[in-house]
């Protein structure tokens, strides 16, 4: 009988605590977000990444033709002030071959482009054509174009200049290179 009672107590305050946690239960939900603030379900606010004075912003440009990549800083850094991480993402989309992403206070913008890199345009180089020196520009011997023909003809110049130029061995990285090796070829 003794047992009896004690499970008689036990439910009894059982059925008290759960009937109290009801009548004290708040009638609102206590996650429920409130309009207008940037909360989550958990009722713990988002921290929204904003570009600012002190945020840094890369620009890495990835050229597919060459495989170079270039970092620099984001030469307009000031037209992000202010914007968030997604405003950003809009304006530069994978779609037009950028990819955004923020690790600490450093956003980073990379760019694939389907292209030469500068330094690679820029590349100069002798050859011959009809009989002629003649000067090209472009990346590499099979993807430049010819600028000018020259007057020096290619009988004029030594055998083993003439064989280099044959074998693509006068390349310059700037014109002005090229121009004073065109001066020095130009005295045979």
């Amino acid at each position: 009988m003794r047992k009896y009672g004690l499970y008689i107590i036990m439910l009894a305050a059982l059925m008290i605590s759960f009937g109290l946690g009801y009548m004290l239960a708040p009638t609102q939900p206590v996650n429920k977000p409130v309009p207008g603030q940037n909360k989550t379900l958990m009722g713990v606010e988002t921290e929204k990444e904003v570009i600012d004075g002190k945020s840094q912003v890369k620009l890495e440009q990835e050229y597919s033709r060459c495989q170079h990549l270039l970092v620099s800083d984001f030469p307009d850094r000031d037209r992000l002030l202010g914007k968030s991480l997604e405003e950003i993402r809009q304006l530069f989309t994978v779609d037009n071959g950028y990819t955004v992403t923020m690790e600490g206070s450093i956003l980073t913008i990379h760019q694939r482009i389907e292209d030469w890199c500068p330094d690679d345009k820029k590349k100069c180089r002798i050859k011959e054509y009809q009989g002629r020196l003649a000067v090209y520009q472009g990346p590499d011997a099979d993807n430049d174009i010819l600028l000018r023909v020259t007057q020096i003809k290619m009988e004029s110049l030594p055998a083993p200049i003439a064989e280099d130029i044959r074998q693509g061995l006068y390349e310059f990285d700037s014109q002005e290179a090229l121009n004073d090796a065109l001066e020095n070829l130009d005295e045979y």
